[in-house]
């Protein structure tokens, strides 16, 4: 969760949105194994860290498509 939360917030979504994810997923495994608490935790940590990664990609797209059309108009 932690991890997810930082990327979000420093706007890093790319690495640690996916460190975020495995971690999350890492923690969760190991509570069902266990029968420790915190699953809600785990969740939220790959939720986050999905939305992270998702806004990281919808941003970098639209950089590239800015980018390309500024490109081919002459005057932008």
């Amino acid at each position: 969760m932690v991890v997810s939360l930082a990327g979000l917030l420093l706007c890093c979504g790319s690495v640690s949105g996916v460190v975020g994810v495995v971690l999350g997923h890492v923690a969760r495994r190991r509570i069902r194994r266990t029968g420790q608490g915190g699953a809600g935790l785990a969740l939220a940590g790959i939720l986050v860290g999905w939305v992270g990664l998702v806004i990281f990609l919808l941003v970098l797209t639209w950089h590239i498509l800015f980018n390309v059309m500024a490109v081919k108009i002459p005057g932008w």
